[in-house]
């Protein structure tokens, strides 16, 4: 197929960067972008199982109070302020 196509000077770029850097000719450069582009859609790789997260329940230890977080953490920022200054 022959077709006369005006890139945007952006692509026109990455295409020259291409064939300079590749040493390939501009019909090489173009096929293998537009095959990378336009290759294999998400219909043709739904086989791949989509990654599932597997949640659990995390708890506190007993010594720590979860209303009292704020706190835990300003004491920890006061401490190594005062540690920094010291």
């Amino acid at each position: 197929m022959k077709a006369l196509l005006t890139l945007d000077p952006d692509v026109a770029r990455l295409v020259e960067r291409e064939i300079e850097g590749r040493g390939l000719s501009l019909e090489v450069v173009v096929n293998d972008g537009l095959r990378k582009g336009l290759g294999p859609t998400r219909a043709t790789t739904s086989s791949v199982e989509p990654f599932k997260v597997q949640p659990f329940n995390l708890k506190f230890r007993e010594d720590i109070d979860a209303n009292r977080l704020n706190a835990l953490a300003d004491a920890l920022e006061l401490e190594e302020n005062l540690r920094k200054l010291a």
